[in-house]
């Protein structure tokens, strides 16, 4: 297959996923400038595990640049953190063009967001401490609160999946739109993708303006996540609690 030959219209269309409820709501953001990226690894005869590496970089760079007291550095950082989401969208887009996909590729890239993550955390963490003392104890604390929950809904999963029978399939999702659109957007305003890339772009604008909106948004994503994680864990604990 004659890869090189790949225009960025061709990528964009045939290997990117653009139905609005496939992805986050940043990676439609992304998406717009991922496949550019993709045309260059293509025509460089890169693979997938290049750019793999390539996010690995990036995100240690976002988070180490954007962690440091200087509104220069943190614009830098925030620039690593684009990039290393687009690198994330991109390595998807050259395996898929380049049909070249194998387990180790599936681990490494897993492996980078187990690198990345956390650092990600940490340097958002630290930034707020270094806000406001009481903001920052207050986010370590939910954030504990809400790595409970995330725990407790990991050991309801594989209990359930243990448990699950015959009984399979039978729920049907609501054919409300509106509904569907609305749960869409909110699933994804607390998920990790999303929060990595607006954060520090409010922080961004509060470090500017002297706001707390930065603050506010991660109290909304911690608040909704362990909403969501006790929602999820409601069957869980009728079950333990004798609760019917």
């Amino acid at each position: 297959m004659e890869t090189n030959s790949l225009s960025v219209k061709e990528i964009r269309c045939k290997y990117q996923h653009n139905k609005f409820y496939d992805g986050y709501l940043v990676d439609h953001f992304c998406q717009i400038f991922s496949p550019y990226f993709t045309w260059l690894f293509v025509r460089l005869g890169w693979t997938p595990n290049y750019v793999t590496s390539l996010m690995i970089i990036f995100g240690i760079l976002g988070a180490t640049f954007f962690v440091i007291p200087s509104l220069s550095f943190k614009i830098v950082g925030v620039l690593f953190i684009y990039l290393w989401y687009i690198m994330d969208i991109s390595d998807g887009e050259v395996a898929r063009a380049t049909k070249t996909f194998s387990k180790f590729g599936q681990e490494f890239d897993y492996t980078a967001h187990v690198i990345n993550h956390p650092l990600f955390v940490l340097s958002f963490t630290l930034c707020i401490i270094q806000a406001n003392i009481l903001y920052g104890l207050l986010i370590v604390g939910l954030g504990l609160v809400d790595m409970i929950f995330r725990n407790l809904v990991a050991f309801n999963s594989i209990r359930m999946l243990k448990e699950s029978s015959a009984e399979n399939g039978t729920t049907q999702e609501s054919n409300n739109s509106l509904l569907k659109f609305m749960k869409h957007i909110f699933l994804s305003i607390i998920t990790f993708p999303n929060f990595v890339l607006v954060f520090p772009v409010l922080f961004l604008w509060d470090t500017i303006y002297c706001c707390d909106y930065a603050f506010v948004f991660l109290c909304i994503v911690l608040l909704g996540s362990i909403l969501v994680t006790f929602l999820c864990m409601r069957q869980w604990l009728r079950t333990v609690l004798n609760i019917y």
